[in-house]
């Protein structure tokens, strides 16, 4: 069972590194986070797509 204090951390460790992720990309043109860098989910933003749909559907 889930209890709501594990919802409440789980919701301010997603803020905290939802941060981390904008500090990290901060200034990054959007040529380098569109372009295909030969990854599995093609750029940057199709790995960061990748992670937040599959999180938030998981």
């Amino acid at each position: 069972m889930i209890l709501p204090g594990y919802g409440v951390t789980m919701a301010r460790y997603n803020d905290w590194q939802n941060r981390q992720l904008e500090v990290a990309l901060d200034g990054v043109p959007d040529a380098v986070l569109r372009a295909d860098q030969g990854a599995f989910f093609g750029s940057i933003l199709g790995t960061l797509n990748h992670l937040l749909w599959g999180i938030s559907c998981g």
